[in-house]
């Protein structure tokens, strides 16, 4: 874009060449002054040698003035010109000495500053009239003097509010001589709440442009502010266009009032001399030529008749058929390399997410597009000399138009490019290895209390069954006949013996009823508190069981950031170019600054790529921080990795452009249309679902299904139990069988062998169910 001011608005009606309205206007202010005029009227022209415009511009509006008797009835106008040599104060004194000895009626300056000053106090003192050409913070006007050139201040104020109308945060000022930066010092003040970067650049005579453009262009400038001779404007842009610097990301601020052609609008003076209301067109080079955008004035600044509408068109139409240069890094699902039998180039050996997205905006806005990778596979970051590498450097170097990839949003990225509305939300968060399952112990149902908790029961037990066994032999009411029917019997028994005792409890606490039951107030009493303390304790030891035999726990020795900022075993990193890793380095919370200092400490925890970052965490004891988004990518394609924990940030994904690019808005308004229409979010579910049929989430879904069903893992205890306890029982029989034998052998006189086979043989005989008493 090349912006500039110009002094002399359009007109539509059909007007009087331009040298010919100046000198018209300049010799109505010369009027202004004269009261009779003489039939010759005589102005003197003071001029550089080398000024060769100005002499053609009075010669011909002199003719033009002589040849219509309209503008000066019954009058002649001669030009009397001389010329000085730039710098030659004394000469130029005495040429206006010379004008005026010949009767001028006024006398039109355009010499340097130097010989201005003289010759306006010699006007003055001869009170001839004096009109200044040519910008000069030396000459005051006087009652005798005019100067119709705006004043430096309001110069410098309209070139301020245009810049800050268009918000530039940089920008190059391109002059030739030291006076220009007083006209230009309103550009080279600061304003605290938005600091600019101001770059000064001298043209001194002889200086090649094309090396000056060259040193600007590697200084990555791209608003620049020409105050040089009109003459050298021409040789300057064309030679920023051979070096391509006259792109759509490069802006052009024009400080002359005399670009390209245009006509005077109201000249008005103050009583001494000064332009009053000065109003200022701003003029932009289109292909079409130079066309007004709009206006300033001193009371309200700029103000542009473009609306907004029309300026979105505009940028809409040169996308058109335009290719944009996209530069994006191998990271899938967001770019990858397509599987082929032969050899692909261009956009056709990309896949993935960014390549359908850019493939829909330009269904959208018209444009074509060339993916090419990065030369050194970064995303962009600065380094301590404040050097960007990766995209953003290739952005920065107008080597890219766009970079597509997966390019966090952040504050020190927005300095250096522009970014467009964001095509995905996400945050950082956790990779880590799934932990192995549990692998249920053979007693797990011994889980639900803890050791000290049996130990305290079996005391319990044992201390309830002894307590019952001596209150039941104080009472007198557990002592009674054998026989109900001989309440007079001479021998009463304790039916609470030390073996029923036991019996009692244990059959109390596994909720069983016995054939023993107290009669005595304070054997009930012990009894009552033992079956509710019994009630309580299997009641929790059912519930706890349910959990411990229904649920496979997993050993996870972390479950946020916080446990992995505690913990020093595990190591943990993340990709050693990115935001992420910025944003552990400027992170303020306690947590993440100790985790940024372990990890400074051993930079070796840093990967090239996510890619190595995952194998790592596959490898074991590494955690890896990584966005959210890619993350989900790799759990979808790998069931043994799992994300822990939450977001640690809040950020999004966008399409970075070259600061100042006007293609910004209208891919952003594309990508919010492909969010509305649900395009987004298709294209999501198309490279994030894993196409072999998400084998993660069909294990989780059978894992889920068979969350109720118990393995014989969890139970085999009960099993191990049972079989002890009936081994245990079958023990005990077999050595009571054997004792009644050998007694009875004893009693028999037979031996033990005889006795043992028919004792055998008894019980064998499943068909009788009754035994001859045998008194051993």
């Amino acid at each position: 874009m090349l912006l500039t001011l110009n002094n002399l608005p359009h007109r539509k009606e059909m007007v009087p060449p331009h040298h010919l309205r100046l000198v018209q206007v300049i010799f109505s202010l010369l009027v202004l002054y004269v009261t009779a005029l003489p039939s010759v009227v005589k102005i003197g022209v003071l001029m550089d040698e080398d000024d060769k415009q100005i002499e053609e511009a009075f010669q011909s509006g002199v003719d033009g003035i002589n040849a219509d008797s309209s503008i000066l009835p019954s009058k002649q106008l001669a030009v009397q010109i001389s010329k000085v040599k730039p710098g030659d104060s004394y000469r130029g004194l005495q040429e206006v000495c010379g004008q005026f000895s010949s009767g001028v009626v006024g006398v039109v300056g355009s010499l340097s500053s130097s010989s201005s000053y003289l010759i306006q106090s010699a006007s003055s003192f001869m009170e001839v009239p004096y009109v200044h050409l040519h910008w000069d913070n030396k000459v005051v006007p006087n009652t005798f003097s005019l100067n119709l050139n705006p004043g430096f201040s309001s110069m410098s104020q309209a070139f301020r509010d245009l810049v800050d109308t268009k918000d530039w945060s940089s920008y190059t000022i391109v002059y030739e001589d030291y006076e220009a930066l007083i006209k230009l010092k309103e550009l080279l003040k600061q304003d605290k709440e938005k600091p600019v970067k101001v770059s000064l650049r001298q043209l001194t005579r002889g200086m090649s442009y094309r090396k000056l453009v060259k040193d600007i262009s590697q200084q990555g400038a791209t608003n620049i502010i020409l105050d040089i001779s009109t003459s050298k404007i021409k040789e300057f842009l064309t030679q920023a266009r051979e070096i391509g610097m006259m792109t759509e990301y490069h802006n052009y601020m024009i400080t002359s009032l005399v670009m390209f052609r245009g006509l005077t609008g109201l000249v008005q003076f103050d009583q001494n001399g000064r332009r009053l209301n000065i109003t200022l067109d701003v003029l932009e080079l289109r292909e079409d030529g130079m066309k007004t955008i709009g206006t300033w004035n001193q009371r309200s600044g700029v103000h542009f008749n473009k609306t907004y509408k029309t300026v979105l068109q505009e940028v809409m139409r040169q996308l058109k058929n335009r290719t944009l240069r996209v530069v994006s890094i191998i990271n899938p699902p967001y770019l990858l390399l397509k599987n082929a039998a032969g050899k692909l180039t261009g956009n056709d050996q990309f896949e993935g997410y960014c390549v359908d997205v850019v493939r829909e905006l330009s269904k959208i806005l018209g444009f074509n597009y060339a993916i090419h990778l990065v030369r050194d596979g970064s995303h962009g970051t600065k380094n301590e000399n404040g050097e960007w590498n990766g995209m953003i450097r290739e952005l920065i170097d107008r080597e890219a138009d766009l970079a597509l990839a997966d390019l966090t949003i952040t504050y020190e990225r927005e300095e250096a490019v522009d970014f467009t509305m964001p095509f995905m939300n996400l945050g950082i968060s956790i990779l880590f290895r799934k932990p192995t399952k549990n692998v249920p112990k053979l007693f797990s149902f011994l889980s639900p209390l803890s050791l000290e908790v049996w130990i305290y029961m079996a005391t319990a037990y044992l201390g309830v069954s002894l307590l019952l066994f001596i209150l039941a032999r104080l009472t007198p009411l557990e002592w009674e006949a054998p026989h109900p029917c001989d309440p007079d019997a001479d021998v009463l028994e304790n039916q609470f013996t030390l073996p029923n005792s036991f019996w009692f409890t244990i059959g109390s606490l596994m909720q069983q009823g016995t054939e023993v039951a107290p009669k005595a107030l304070s054997t009930r009493i012990v009894a009552t508190m033992w079956w509710f303390f019994t009630l309580i304790m299997i009641s929790s030891y059912t519930a706890n069981l349910a959990a411990f035999l229904t649920a496979e726990r997993m050993n996870s020795p972390i479950e946020s950031a916080e446990d992995l900022g505690k913990q020093v075993s595990i190591q943990y990193g993340c990709l050693s170019s990115g935001s992420t890793k910025n944003f552990f380095k400027e992170s303020k919370i306690p947590t993440y600054k100790k985790m940024w200092a372990v990890m400074q400490a051993r930079p070796s925890v840093f990967t090239e790529s996510n890619q190595e970052g995952v194998e790592r965490v596959l490898e074991g004891n590494y955690a890896y921080l990584m966005e959210s988004t890619s993350i989900e990518y790799m759990t979808e394609r790998d069931c043994e990795l799992e994300q822990i924990g939450g977001l640690l940030d809040s950020k999004g994904y966008g399409i970075a452009t070259p600061e100042g690019s006007p293609y910004r808005t209208p891919i952003s308004n594309a990508i919010l249309r492909l969010q509305e229409d649900g395009v987004l979010h298709l294209l999501k579910e198309k490279w994030w679902s894993n196409r072999s049929g998400s084998k993660c989430k069909q294990e989780e879904k059978k894992s889920s299904m068979s969350t109720n069903e118990l393995g014989l893992a969890s139970i085999g205890g009960v099993f191990v139990v049972l079989l002890a306890g009936l081994g245990f029982a079958c023990i005990i029989a077999l050595v009571e069988f054997i004792w009644k034998t050998k007694r009875l052998s004893g009693r028999d006189r037979a031996s033990i062998f005889y006795e043992f086979i028919h004792e055998i043989r008894s019980v064998l005989c499943c068909s009788e169910s009754c035994q001859q008493v045998k008194n051993l």
